[in-house]
């Protein structure tokens, strides 16, 4: 927060929430931010067929999915800490 406040045209926000409910529109906005035209390969990143050498490279080829939104398993339990991120 701090950052985005003081350069908020070099930060970007960005909830994986929101990217993997409304795909389209997220990539949309954050190529835009970026000053990079939209393809629509940029929707289906986990088809890419390009070397992934990280440790998460078997997550990289699955596609985005709410499951891994692990948060959401605990329900009202976190609510007081969603706050804090807000």
């Amino acid at each position: 927060d701090v950052w985005a406040l003081r350069l908020p045209q070099q930060v970007y926000t960005q909830s994986y929430e929101e990217l993997v409910r409304e795909s389209g529109p997220q990539v949309h906005a954050l190529l835009a931010f970026c000053g990079l035209t939209f393809a629509e390969a940029c929707l289906q990143p986990h088809l890419a067929q390009r070397v992934i050498r990280t440790p998460s490279a078997a997550q990289v080829r699955l596609p985005m999915h709410a499951p891994s939104i692990k948060t959401q398993g605990y329900g009202a339990l976190l609510d007081s800490l969603r706050t804090l991120f807000v």
